[in-house]
């Protein structure tokens, strides 16, 4: 997930030929896949043994079903059916449910998640269902032990679990994953990981340097970044599990932009080597090794985006002026340019099908950058964000469905994630400056 190092860059409806006005662009609609539309009610779940609710366990309850809640309504793949319109009568047993009124006007839903929580001592055992209204058949029935501290994340596990069972395999929901960024409020800027929805914010390098850029490997073990702990910008590569750094080659001029090759064993990176003017795009072995400059040009090449095949590679460069957005095969073959307009383009991301490209782009005679949507099959330009401030380094959640990305719409620049058609937008961090955001991939 290429992200924007030095080559500043980012508002209607783009066609090759033709500027669209604003008012005349199509949404771009994001529908699920794996059936029609499908509406969902998500019951709060309630105390096991009736009269027995503790106050740890009526917080953790809480807690547990705020966050189911917004995990699948953010989940891009379903209409969530207001509370306001659920019987009165609280559900904890597939006993109490009474399928006909979830089955007719005005809810009409097709499935209903349901379960119940107990609390031992420390320890809270959540029993979680969901069920066909029309056929009263259980979808998923999951047992999950927990202690306080998890509660959120047992949440997400089971949203995921909705997400995988009722889109067919389509997709494995993201509520169980992390998005990596880069923050200023310990003094300099370092690597921070944090939850999907923006919870759980911890430090991840220590460098009291400035590091940027950050990438996960395809399997989440490793974070690659740009670091300046040497004092000239260099790539890191840590192991997630101990932050252990681990073996890349330093050299001494200027290397940035990395980005992991989707088998894992390759890595692509912007490097200017001390015997030349120009930064371009390379790719070696994770250690460094059998390293190929790839874009090879006498102009700055940047910001490297894996297609998710191995095959070919986005990036971004200046060769015939404007840094603008490019796609070159993994061997150096036919280098492209894709859009024909003038403007600063930045910080490509191939999406996780393969279908489309995210970029940041400020169009000629635009006040500032938005983010965009290439369209590989169609060869057209789809406009994300519009009139809220400057918007860029998009990364797409592993599912296609989600976008993270940065901007300063709020004043300062912070994390906001939205669906990938631009709307359910969220603000994920606060206070001082947040922003490169890298979204995780699913865990193998």
């Amino acid at each position: 997930m290429a992200k924007r190092f030095c080559v500043l860059t980012a508002l209607a409806l783009f066609l090759p030929s033709a500027w669209v006005m604003a008012q005349e662009k199509p949404p771009i609609v994001i529908k699920p896949t794996a059936a029609e539309e499908i509406r969902l009610a998500v019951a709060d779940f309630n105390p096991k043994i009736k009269d027995s609710e503790t106050e740890e366990l009526k917080q953790a309850l809480q807690e547990f079903n705020g966050a189911l809640w917004d995990d699948l309504q953010f989940s891009g793949w379903f209409t969530v059916e207001n509370k306001s319109l659920y019987p009165a009568v609280p559900l904890a047993e597939p006993d109490h449910i009474k399928f006909p009124d979830w089955k007719t006007p005005p809810l009409s839903v097709d499935f209903l998640a349901m379960g119940n929580a107990r609390q031992d001592g420390v320890n809270y055992t959540i029993e979680a269902r969901l069920y066909d209204v029309k056929t009263q058949a259980q979808v998923v029935g999951k047992k999950y032990s927990a202690t306080r501290e998890n509660i959120r994340n047992i949440a997400h596990n089971f949203a995921d679990e909705i997400v995988f069972n009722l889109t067919a395999g389509a997709s494995k929901g993201v509520a169980s994953t992390k998005i990596a960024f880069v923050s200023k409020r310990s003094g300099t800027k370092e690597i921070y990981l944090m939850d999907y929805d923006g919870q759980n914010q911890r430090a991840f390098t220590f460098e009291k340097d400035t590091t940027l850029t950050p990438s996960w490997s395809p399997d989440n073990s490793k974070l690659a970044y740009t670091s300046w702990r040497s004092r000239f910008p260099e790539i890191s590569i840590r192991a997630v599990l101990g932050n252990v750094r681990l073996t890349f080659p330093t050299f001494r001029s200027f290397a940035s932009s990395p980005d992991f090759s989707p088998d894992g064993q390759s890595i692509a990176f912007s490097l200017r080597l001390p015997d030349s003017d120009y930064p371009n795009v390379h790719v070696s072995s994770l250690d460094g090794s059998r390293r190929v400059n790839i874009s090879n040009s006498k102009s700055v090449d940047t910001s490297p985006s894996w297609n998710p095949t191995g095959r070919q590679v986005a990036f971004i460069s200046d060769r015939n002026g404007p840094p603008q957005l490019y796609v070159v095969d993994a061997d150096g073959a036919n280098p492209r340019r894709l859009i024909d307009e003038p403007g600063s383009m930045d910080s490509p991301d191939w999406s996780p099908d393969g279908r489309h490209i995210l970029f940041t782009w400020r169009p000629k005679q635009q006040p500032g950058y938005d983010l965009y949507l290439y369209d590989l099959a169609g060869a057209k330009v789809f406009q994300i964000t519009s009139n809220s401030g400057d918007n860029e380094n998009p990364s797409w959640s592993p599912d296609g469905r989600h976008i993270a990305f940065q901007s300063n719409r709020d004043g300062s620049t912070q994390i906001y994630v939205m669906l990938s058609d631009g709307t359910q937008v969220r603000r994920l961090t606060s206070g001082s400056s947040n922003e490169a955001p890298a979204w995780s991939n699913y865990q193998r």
